[in-house]
């Protein structure tokens, strides 16, 4: 026993370092494992690749295809927005791809958070390379500080527009960046929609009036705000976020 124990310790560290163990890592071994696997898709980006769930529409007509992109400390099975959408929205006819974010920045400055952009930037391009193979319109719901940098990357037109954008408790990671926000989602020409919740991020709530000034001295037409009251962990109020998409879309005639 105490020979074999021996030899254990006695291995060699690239042994050791094969084996990963970030946070993505995790995730997607998690998902791979738990989920079915006619939803699990990989695809390329750049040099290395990134796991996405894809669900088609479940309807005779087949409107377009709703690319989720959850915030960077959530997984595009997460119970915060994503899980109700992905899985609801193909009822409405809509096909949907979430894809999982890449890791986390690893601080707080501005050039770790520019890193993880190019990363996010690299995955949002080859999803929506993806979500355009098939017929039909393309959405675009975004969540947390996520939301932020995409709304950022659209208004730098590093990426092709979306017919339709929503911005779920959408904050930029940077407190300076929030000002710049407003005046990136005002500046859109995507209709967008919105979203908080009621007890938010403090940094979202201390800005949510900003984003409606701005879209006013814009003149941004198809612009919406709706703040959704009670606890997001109740069914009640995802469904009720539910609604609020589905009539958003609606209302432009999707």
């Amino acid at each position: 026993m105490r020979t074999l124990l021996l030899v254990f310790l006695l291995l060699p560290a690239s042994l050791w370092a094969e084996s990963p163990a970030s946070a993505e890592f995790w995730q997607r071994s998690d998902l791979e494992r738990q989920l079915d696997q006619d939803e699990v898709k990989i695809i390329a980006a750049g040099e290395s690749e990134f796991l996405t769930l894809q669900l088609p529409a479940m309807t005779a007509e087949v409107k377009g295809t709703a690319l989720l992109i959850p915030d960077g400390s959530q997984h595009p099975a997460s119970p915060r927005y994503i899980q109700t959408l992905r899985q609801q929205l193909i009822d409405y006819g809509w096909n949907t791809i979430a894809i999982l974010p890449p890791e986390a920045a690893a601080d707080d400055s501005t050039e770790a958070l520019e890193q993880y952009q190019q990363l996010l930037l690299q995955r949002v391009v080859a999803a929506t390379t993806a979500a355009r193979q098939n017929s039909g319109y393309l959405i675009v719901l975004a969540q947390g500080n996520n939301g932020a940098l995409v709304a950022q990357l659209y208004a730098d037109k590093k990426i092709p527009e979306p017919e339709s954008l929503v911005l779920l408790s959408a904050y930029h990671p940077l407190q300076a960046g929030n000002k710049q926000l407003a005046q990136w989602i005002a500046k859109l020409a995507i209709p967008t929609l919105d979203l908080k919740q009621q007890k938010d991020n403090s940094v979202l709530d201390g800005h949510w009036r900003l984003r409606q000034q701005w879209v006013n001295k814009e003149n941004k037409l198809l612009y919406r705000q709706r703040e959704l009251p009670g606890d997001m962990k109740s069914p009640l109020w995802q469904e009720q976020m539910l609604k609020e998409v589905y009539g958003w879309l609606s209302y432009q005639g999707y």
